[in-house]
């Protein structure tokens, strides 16, 4: 079962384990990383989002939350299936102006060795390619 993750209130792990990237005025001290504010409506770039994740690799959809624009993945290891979740969400940063924040966390031990950092850099990058 997926960790609980709430992009309102954030509780990040203690462990080094997870990886949390959001647009410039969201998340507080705790992103690791700044998203890009995409020139589109929040629902233009989370169908092109939906179109990402429906080819990302041993990853499975777990919940939608269509009034939040929240989604939850899990996405097991190549080679030993482990589980990691992945909570994603879609905001309106203005007029024609939208941004996304993920956050992406092993399940199983404390030290993920880099993995949930690649992960959200690289899906933000097949989102980008997306879009453009």
């Amino acid at each position: 079962m997926p960790t609980t993750f709430n992009f309102e209130k954030i509780e990040v792990s203690t462990k080094p384990n997870w990886y949390l990237a959001c647009p410039q005025n969201y998340c507080g001290d705790n992103k690791k990383l700044v998203t890009p504010v995409f020139n589109m409506p929040r629902a233009k770039l989370e169908a092109a989002w939906e179109e990402v994740a429906a080819k990302l690799p041993r990853t499975q959809l777990v919940s939608h939350n269509q009034k939040t624009n929240e989604y939850v993945y899990t996405q097991r290891s190549l080679m030993l299936h482990f589980p990691d979740d992945i909570h994603v969400k879609f905001v309106d940063l203005g007029e024609n102006q939208s941004g996304i924040l993920m956050y992406s966390q092993a399940r199983y031990g404390y030290y993920d060795m880099g993995v949930n950092k690649a992960r959200v850099k690289d899906w933000l990058k097949l989102l980008e390619q997306q879009v453009a």
